[in-house]
């Protein structure tokens, strides 16, 4: 989990996962800095692309949440059905690394699927804060483009975060 050290506010885990419900947003032009961030502070990470067509992310879902090996039947077979989502939506997270999802390419999915959008946003923040819960850490990771309409997006009874932005860029500021 975290120490007393790491409790940073301005940390992106910390903020996403005691601030956010479990979702986080940076910048297209950052991701690769964070994630090498993310990796050397502890995380693995799962890559899902947005701007694929629907049935493509589902395919992507499911290979990432053991789909076949949960239900018996690939994830695109059901359509995206959010409560079969809820019900799948697993993956290991052991109690020494923890786990990110980064989503690429958002904004593609909301336009098309804005109402499964919002579903899996909620779905993936409940799993956020179960595993928080558990002493685990998982969030999510939306990767935005600069003129992403996003940011102050509603889900359930949130919304989507600002991008990250950090006082103290050398720290953890994500800077090449």
């Amino acid at each position: 989990m975290f120490s007393p050290d790491d409790i940073d506010y301005t940390r992106l885990d910390v903020s996403a996962m005691l601030e956010r419900r479990g979702i986080a947003a940076i910048d297209e032009l950052r991701q690769k800095p964070c994630q090498r961030w993310l990796v050397e502070h502890g995380y693995d990470i799962a890559l899902v692309n947005f701007a694929r067509s629907f049935e493509d992310v589902l395919v992507e879902l499911g290979a990432i949440f053991d789909w076949q090996g949960q239900f018996g039947y690939s994830m695109e077979e059901g359509k995206g059905n959010l409560n079969a989502l809820a019900d799948g939506f697993s993956f290991p997270i052991s109690a020494e690394r923890g786990r990110v999802l980064v989503v690429q390419s958002p904004e593609t999915l909301a336009s098309s699927h804005p109402d499964w959008f919002d579903g899996f946003l909620e779905i993936a923040s409940d799993h956020s804060l179960f595993h928080l819960a558990c002493g685990s850490r998982f969030f999510v990771l939306l990767v935005l483009r600069r003129e992403s309409s996003l940011p102050g997006h509603a889900y359930g009874n949130s919304a989507i975060p600002n991008v990250h932005w950090n006082p103290n860029a050398r720290r953890h500021g994500f800077i090449e």
